[in-house]
């Protein structure tokens, strides 16, 4: 698969490229449904001290059956021809990137 994202900076910050990853290993399409264009871009800021991803408002439901608000953060994938939205569920991305990292440290285990 080529690079869903446009990683034309020389010093892309490592959640960046971990995403990049994730969607490389998960097969997800370059293509933009809207348009075609295979080049884009991540909503979301990384610095040293924090991340910080946009959220999309959910409602769950109680046990007793109310109501209660949510909020499920989302890895947003921009299309820069079209500006087409792609969102991404950032928890399996967390899922996916414990695992690598449960198999990274299983495999230094196994090599020392």
């Amino acid at each position: 698969m080529t690079d869903p994202i446009d990683d034309s900076d020389a010093e892309e910050p490592t959640l960046f490229r971990d995403i990049v990853a994730f969607m490389a290993a998960k097969k997800v399409s370059t293509k933009c449904p809207a348009c075609g264009s295979a080049s884009w871009d991540l909503i979301g800021t990384e610095d040293a001290e924090n991340s910080l991803w946009p959220v999309i408002p959910t409602r769950g439901l109680t046990v007793d059956g109310n109501t209660t608000r949510m909020a499920s953060r989302v890895i947003i994938a921009e299309c820069n021809n079209c500006g087409f939205l792609r969102f991404h569920s950032y928890r399996t991305f967390e899922k996916w990137k414990a695992q690598k990292n449960k198999e990274g440290a299983s495999k230094e285990i196994a090599d020392e």
